[in-house]
C-alpha cells in the first residue's frame, strides 16, 4: 500500500490511501453512462452521511482524482480539528 499516492489495483480501481483504513477509490463506468465516466467512493470515514453525496460521478479521471484527493485531505483535517 502506498499512502498518499494514487495507484491502480488488481480490479482496475484507482486508489488513494491517506491514513490506515481511509481511502478513496475511483472506478471506470460503462461508456454509455451519461452521469459520468468515473465513479468515486470513500471508505473509512464513519461520519460520511447522505449530505456528502456519495458516490460521486466525474467525466474526467484526472478531475476526479484531483477533487477527491483535495476533499479527503480537507475532510480529515476538519475531523481532526473536531469540526
Amino acid at each position: 500500500m502506498s499512502v498518499g499516492a494514487w495507484y491502480l489495483d488488481d480490479a482496475d480501481c484507482w486508489i488513494f490511501d491517506i491514513a490506515p483504513g481511509v481511502r478513496v477509490w475511483i472506478q471506470a463506468r460503462p461508456p454509455y453512462c451519461d452521469r459520468g465516466h468515473w465513479v468515486a467512493h470513500v471508505d473509512g470515514i464513519r461520519s460520511i452521511d447522505d449530505a456528502d453525496s456519495f458516490p460521486r460521478y466525474y467525466m474526467s479521471l484526472e478531475r476526479a482524482k484531483e477533487e477527491m484527493q483535495e476533499w479527503l485531505v480537507w475532510r480529515l483535517m476538519r475531523e481532526r480539528a473536531g469540526e
